[in-house]
């Protein structure tokens, strides 16, 4: 506790230096940890989600299923529509050929 008080102490009276001073405050660097999973792949989180998902909550698990599916087509839907959007302004853009008669 007392090594806690003392640090506290010192960080305000640091505070106060640079207040004072008008200098910024360097605080040190403590690293936090962060888990993450590896591979960050679609299946991966497929098979983690289906392994740590209770079984008795299965219902629930297939309807986030069935959502993420929905908002996959809807992606795939609004790709494609943009997709026929730019083949269009690219077909209107090309200059029209002449056709000459020969005779």
């Amino acid at each position: 506790m007392a090594a806690c008080t003392s640090s506290l102490v010192s960080s305000l009276e640091r505070e106060k230096e640079a207040r004072e001073s008008k200098k910024a405050i360097s605080y040190p660097f403590i690293p936090v940890p962060v888990p993450i999973f590896l591979p960050l792949s679609t299946r991966f989180f497929d098979e983690f989600l289906e392994r740590v998902w209770p079984k008795e909550y299965y219902d629930s698990y297939m309807h986030l299923q069935n959502a993420r599916i929905e908002m996959l087509k809807a992606v795939e839907s609004a790709i494609g529509k943009r997709i026929e959007t730019l083949e269009r302004a690219q077909k209107e853009a090309r200059p029209q050929k002449e056709k000459v008669k020969v005779e």
